[in-house]
């Protein structure tokens, strides 16, 4: 399998000479010349590859090192940036990571799934994008700029559901509009609007018992979390 192909058997990456490929849209992954690799033990570690994927080119160690170890002196937390950078070469090779005595950043021949989303989402090609997300962007991790990006993405994969599931209730397919919009409404169970679109399209499809099914977990959800209860043009619907 050449590198510019996915592992998975989804279309050819866009360009063609892909040696790193990070998968950040789920649990994180990585793979060097097709091959999956052990990530490193240290999740600072890890934390600091997913950040140099998405934010392309070279960076100062200064500021990357205060970003990742804000609570100790500069020299400390250089040094463990060093040591994190150490871990990273084992782990990628060192010609993937573009150093300096002053900059960090990754290398040119790196394709990154988050990344490659937003590109085909401008490029019109929403549903090669939808394919891409596999979960929810570095799934699991709990940092604050990780919170920020991944609410980010979550809107931005949110939009790009709705406007397929539209296309799909324009061209009469209302099943593919359903699915459409339950992928949706499971990326966030307060969101009105995507339970809202859900409820009506399983009412237009005639499954009414799988709309009531939904409204009722979604007011539970704003009940328990919130403490308020659904529009009155949601409640409406049903």
């Amino acid at each position: 399998r050449r590198p510019d192909e996915r592992s998975d058997g989804g279309p050819a990456l866009p360009y063609s000479r892909v040696v790193l490929r990070v998968v950040l849209l789920g649990d994180l992954t990585v793979e060097v010349d097709g091959q999956g690799v052990e990530l490193p033990r240290a999740w600072r570690a890890r934390l600091v590859l997913g950040w140099l994927a998405l934010h392309p080119g070279a960076h100062p160690r200064a500021s990357v090192a205060a970003r990742f170890w804000p609570d100790v002196a500069d020299v400390t937390a250089k040094a463990s940036l060093r040591n994190a950078l150490w871990s990273l070469r084992r782990t990628v090779g060192a010609g993937l990571l573009a150093t300096s005595r002053e900059r960090v950043g990754l290398g040119p021949s790196v394709w990154v799934d988050a990344l490659a989303f937003a590109e085909l989402v401008q490029a019109g090609s929403l549903e090669d994008a939808v394919a891409l997300c596999r979960g929810e962007l570095l799934s699991g991790v709990d940092d604050e700029w990780v919170h920020d990006v991944r609410e980010a993405h979550r809107r931005r994969l949110s939009h790009v559901l709705e406007t397929l599931a539209a296309r799909a209730e324009s061209a009469g397919d209302r099943a593919r509009a359903v699915e459409l919009s339950r992928r949706r409404a499971g990326l966030d169970p307060l969101d009105e609007d995507a339970h809202a679109a859900l409820i009506a399209r399983l009412v237009a499809a005639g499954d009414t018992v799988a709309a009531l099914v939904c409204f009722e977990r979604h007011r539970a959800a704003l009940r328990r979390e919130l403490g308020i209860a659904p529009s009155p043009a949601t409640s409406g619907l049903v």
